[in-house]
């Protein structure tokens, strides 16, 4: 079984309010992202601020699938909150899909996992590269080499990237601004 390690730890200034836990349907988006992740056959690793550590845990104590880890850094952005993550990470190769991206189908992890092995496989709609993207162990040593503010480009930068067409908008659709929201709502 691959992980997914799925950041949570972000601000959400643009948006204004805590993006995981925006209503989705008849929960919240951090239920749609984590439901997702489950169907596609992963254990999830949520990655919370401290504020959210409680709240989060309790939402998932009945799934034995979810854990979810505090990052202390998360003020340095989303890599650090990554880098948390991967180092609770158990699998040789492991997904990381954002908390904000409900859209996402359970079809797609498949998809990615019956790819030809690469150190990076990433979906991509009409052209444009989505979530989540799979990578393999070499990735996540230099993630976890890396200082805490480097940034996924560069964790990324010296590895083979493959890119699979899907047919699905959710690999693209994140929700960012409160118009992407009340766009992409169910």
């Amino acid at each position: 079984m691959l992980d997914c390690v799925i950041p949570a730890a972000g601000e959400s200034q643009r948006m204004g309010r805590w993006k995981p836990a925006l209503q989705w349907g008849d929960g919240w988006v951090i239920d749609a992202v984590v439901a997702s992740a489950l169907a596609g056959g992963t254990r999830v690793i949520v990655v919370v601020r401290a504020e959210h550590n409680e709240l989060l845990a309790q939402r998932f104590a009945g799934l034995p699938r979810v854990s979810v880890v505090v990052n202390h850094q998360a003020r340095l952005g989303m890599f650090s909150s990554i880098q948390r993550g991967v180092r609770e990470v158990q699998s040789q190769r492991f997904y990381v899909l954002p908390a904000d991206m409900p859209l996402v189908p359970a079809a797609v992890f498949q998809q990615l996992r019956n790819a030809e092995p690469c150190a990076a496989v990433r979906p991509a709609y009409r052209g444009q590269p989505g979530h989540p993207v799979l990578l393999n162990h070499e990735v996540a040593e230099r993630v976890v080499a890396l200082p805490p503010d480097a940034g996924m480009q560069r964790a990324l930068c010296a590895v083979i990237m493959r890119t699979i067409d899907t047919d699905c908008y959710g690999v693209s659709a994140d929700i960012d601004t409160p118009r992407d929201y009340r766009q992409l709502q169910p």
